[in-house]
Parts: structure tokens; sequence; C-alpha cells
């Protein structure tokens, strides 16, 4: 047991049944600090002979004055991050269990191993972002004006794996916030770049739900920005529609901060998961991208459902961009009924130098 107390030793040791139990013992904001700092340390893997070892943490809350051990412990166990009540949380002392159990587990090896390396591709700069133009019809011709970035991870000159294998993974371990804090310094180096070579394009980069929600996020974009103040970026945030389902209030406050920063949010993937009209009205969006699935069945009967959300969306004042535009048919059926188009019948994802010369 780790105890935080000036009446008491600051740390104290004692194993219980297999587990290791730490309790700290202060005020509210010291307190937090410590636990932050000790669910970081705590989760990283550990790398131990040819094992990856993860320890599970789990913190339960207790509030109030002081008790016997027992209380303590089954208190925090009832209260397992529970905040919500006001008058406890303004006496700003509490205690808080934090139960951990060093484990491995079988079925999640992969993940863990892959943890690791992505870890190491972090710090050996093997994450790249390409990028995918997104075009629009200026009444002559079909013209550049953004792009999407899509991250790719690269060793020794080749492809480890694609993202849908590894982000599934980073979101299952955490790692996809790390990943994601690189994605934004880099989309802002990228901006810089072109701004340098006299281009400015409407730059998208993609935000799970894990990452959006995570506290760092919103920190991390609004640091980023601040220190790029001198050239201003035109950023799009593309998020999915099951991020509302899942967390809608905290959702809505995160995204509201992104739009006063100047920042413009896209719901991607429009029809394909948990779609309502009480989204696309209710919540601050500036676009929706129709997803591939639909532009693949515009040249069948099922064309009119493609039709009705683009006009779902000019009538609530929504840009629309569809993705997946491969022939020449799709884009001449599309033509003048949406914003921006994106797919491989103008570009593949490519390299910045290349994007460039596409201007």
């Amino acid at each position: 047991t780790f105890y935080f107390d000036r009446n008491r030793p600051l740390f104290t040791y004692r194993p219980l049944l297999g587990f290791y139990i730490y309790v700290i013992y202060g005020v509210l904001t010291a307190v937090v600090c410590i636990i932050l700092l000790i669910v970081k340390a705590i989760r990283s893997p550990k790398k131990i002979r040819k094992e990856v070892i993860q320890v599970i943490i789990s913190i339960g809350i207790c509030l109030g004055g002081s008790s016997t051990a027992i209380t303590i412990l089954t208190r925090s166990n009832m209260w397992r991050g529970d905040v919500n009540d006001v008058s406890s949380i303004l006496l700003l002392s509490f205690v808080i269990v934090i139960y951990t159990i060093v484990h491995r587990s079988p079925i999640n090896y992969e993940d863990r191993v892959m943890q690791v390396q992505m870890g190491d591709a972090l710090r050996n700069g093997e994450f790249r972002l390409v990028l995918q133009p997104q075009y629009s019809w200026d009444g002559a011709d079909y013209q550049v004006k953004g792009a999407e970035a899509l991250i790719r991870w690269y060793k020794d000159g080749k492809i480890v794996c694609g993202p849908d294998t590894f982000i599934p993974v980073a979101e299952r371990n955490e790692m996809i916030v790390p990943i994601g804090n690189w994605v934004i310094n880099e989309i802002f180096r990228i901006n810089r770049e072109l701004a340098g070579q006299g281009h400015s394009l409407k730059l998208s980069i993609n935000v799970s739900g894990n990452q959006l929600t995570d506290p760092c996020f919103i920190k991390h974009l609004e640091k980023t920005w601040q220190e790029n103040s001198d050239c201003p970026i035109d950023l799009v945030i593309e998020i999915t529609e099951s991020v509302f389902i899942e967390k809608n209030g905290y959702t809505l406050d995160i995204l509201n901060r992104v739009r006063d920063m100047g920042i413009e949010i896209a719901l991607d993937d429009f029809g394909t998961g948990y779609s309502s009209l009480c989204y696309l009205k209710e919540l601050p969006l500036d676009y929706i991208k129709v997803d591939k699935s639909f532009i693949d069945d515009i040249m069948t009967s099922d064309s009119n459902l493609t039709f009705h959300i683009l006009g779902i969306a000019d009538s609530l004042k929504l840009k629309t961009v569809v993705e997946g535009t491969e022939t020449a048919d799709q884009v001449e059926l599309l033509k003048k009924k949406c914003d921006y188009y994106q797919g491989y019948y103008f570009s593949k994802p490519i390299e910045v130098e290349e994007l460039i010369k596409k201007i």
C-alpha cells in the first residue's frame, strides 16, 4: 500500500492476495496529477525477455474522511469512477484505490507486440501521411481544392501493414492517442510546406472516438494550433457517427471547442452506421462525406438514395464530399450535385510533392 499524507510515511508497500494496491491520500489537484502519471507508467507495455507484459489498471474513488482499510477498499470498489457527489468533491480530500495486476493474455498477445512495434515506429519515424486530393468543379474543369491525409506505416522502404490492420489495434491498446498527436503535428508541417510553395489547400484528418474523447486530444490540438498561428491552416476533422452514440455530451463540448478554433468538422462514412437526421440538424457539422458504397450503386436503381442524401445535406446547408468516385460515368452523374469529389478516378493517395504538381 502507498500512502501519501504528511502524517504518514510517504510510501509504504504491501502485497495483498497477488494484487498490488496503491492508496493515495491528499488534496484533489495533487492526487489527480499523481494518478495520471501512475496510470501512464503502469499501462505502457514492458518487454521481459521475449514476452510483452501489460498491466491492467482500474481506479476506485473513496470520498470523505478517514476510514478503516476494509471500508476504504469496499467503498472505493463500489464508487469506482463515481465523481457525481459534488458535496463530497468539495471536501477536496479523498482516497483513491488503484487495483492492478500483471498478466499475460494469450488472446491479445499480438496486440501487445504490435503496441510495442507502434511505439518504436513513432520514435523511428516509420509513419507517413499520404494525401488523397479532393476536387471541385469550377464551371470549366475539376480543380484540386483539398486533400484527405491518410496514414501509412513503412519500415525499410516496405509497408509493414495497412491502416485497416494497425488502426483497430491502436484503438484497443490506446496507441491511437500518441499516433493521433503525431498526425496533428504532421498535418501542420505539411500545411507549412504547402504554404512555402505558395499553395493553400483544405486539409482533412481522421479522428477516432477514443482519440476525440481523450483529454490529451483537445489540449494537443489547441497547443499545436497556437504554435502555428503564423501559418494559418484550413483544417477539417473527420469523425464517424459512432462517436455520438457512445459519448454524446462530452463529444459535443469538444467539437464546439474545435469549431471555436476555426476548424471545420465532417461526418465521415455517412449512411453506414447509426445514421440519424438529428445528427445533421443538431451537431456542429460543416460537411458530410457520402460513403463509397453509395457511389458504387449510383449507376443502378439505388441511385436515388445517394441523391436524397445530397439533397438533405443541401437543405441543411452542409457541404458534401463524395468518396470512391472511380469512373467517368459516376463523376458525370454527380456533376454539379456535390461540392467535392474524392476517389481513384481523380487520384490515388500521393506524397505531398506529387500533390503540389497537381495543384
